[in-house]
């Protein structure tokens, strides 16, 4: 578009040019048919800006203090929860690592006070690598259901 009409432009919009001056401003747009489709265009976007321009009879008047509460609302949004700091990156780490080593410890105690005998599981590999002492009454032979079933009663019998 011509820089001339480019300068002038909002004015003409608006209506304040008059005289000499908007007589240049239309020949010069009657000249290039791309520049007065421009302007063109221009103008009836002004006109729907102008259709829905409030009149000062309907604009609403606002109850004091308003501002004020706009204001205060948007300091409080401005506001960041505690719990938005756990939510971080380098924080869902730390949080990450910490329940893994609570974990860690909380199994590590469940371990070392573990009250369980081990005489069961010393009982069963007993049995399986050679041949139970003769107190417990296992009789392993060639039939794979009856040893198993002879190992179970061992293991359940309540410890001598």
């Amino acid at each position: 578009m011509d820089q001339y009409l480019q300068d002038r432009m909002e004015a003409y919009l608006a209506g304040d040019l008059a005289g000499q001056e908007l007589k240049e401003f239309e020949a010069r747009m009657e000249r290039s048919s791309d520049d007065a489709a421009e302007i063109a265009a221009m103008l009836e976007t002004h006109s729907l800006f102008d259709s829905i321009r409030v009149s000062p009879e309907e604009t609403p008047v606002l109850a004091p203090g308003f501002y004020a509460r706009v204001n205060q609302l948007i300091e409080e949004e401005k506001k960041v929860p505690i719990w938005e700091v756990f939510l971080q990156p380098f924080m869902l780490r730390r949080l990450a690592f910490a329940a893994l080593m609570w974990m860690f410890v909380l199994g590590s105690a469940t371990l070392m006070t573990d009250t369980t005998t081990k005489t069961n599981t010393e009982l069963a590999d007993l049995i399986l690598s050679e041949q139970p002492p003769a107190n417990y009454h296992v009789r392993m032979g060639s039939d794979i259901d009856q040893n198993r079933a002879a190992m179970l009663a061992v293991m359940m019998k309540p410890g001598e």
